[in-house]
């Protein structure tokens, strides 16, 4: 009976490491290996790094920003962008950073965050992380009050989100620490 995945083990073992900056090679290609081909610990090993460069964020050891480049050169440094691009996470990771400033910027400022992800997002090809961030965008539309801010961006993202099936949208797959926070 196993007691613990080789995934899990190895994704234990990246955090601690990433909480004490003791990540080693070693570690990285042990949780690159457990993941293999599977979306859902991809995503699984993206939140979890978040969680690690969150904590820190709040400790005062990282700015927010370093806290998004350290995601992506950890996403990187594991290999990740070989099953998904860390492009089509890249700007909602920053967003998630940066909530606190994003919730102070202009109508104008904060639709173009949300622009952004969607424009980086139809372009990736796993249709379980395309779908769940098309919803996001939706969610961030809501979250900070610019849903009629440009109607016809926000009819582009129904439009996307309405071409998503019952199945697919139970699917869809994205780091919880990204819709947590909303």
């Amino acid at each position: 009976m196993e007691i613990a995945s080789k995934y899990e083990i190895a994704a234990a073992n990246l955090a601690i490491a990433l909480q004490t900056d003791t990540v080693s090679v070693e570690q990285r290609s042990e949780l690159r290996a457990a993941i293999g081909s599977s979306i859902d610990k991809l995503v699984d090993a993206l939140n979890m790094i978040i969680v690690c460069y969150n904590k820190r964020m709040y400790a005062g050891e990282i700015a927010p920003e370093k806290a998004a480049k350290c995601v992506k050169a950890e996403y990187a440094a594991i290999g990740l962008s070989n099953v998904v691009a860390y492009d089509y996470f890249s700007a909602a990771v920053g967003a998630f950073f940066t909530r606190k400033t994003l919730m102070a910027l202009s109508t104008d400022e904060k639709l173009a965050w949300v622009k952004t992800i969607f424009e980086q997002n139809e372009r990736c090809g796993c249709q379980r992380v395309k779908d769940a961030l098309f919803i996001y965008c939706l969610r961030l539309l809501s979250h900070m009050g610019i849903v009629t801010a440009d109607l016809s961006f926000t009819n582009l993202v129904m439009r996307e989100i309405n071409a998503i099936t019952e199945d697919r949208k139970n699917a869809a797959i994205m780091p919880q620490a990204l819709v947590t926070e909303l």
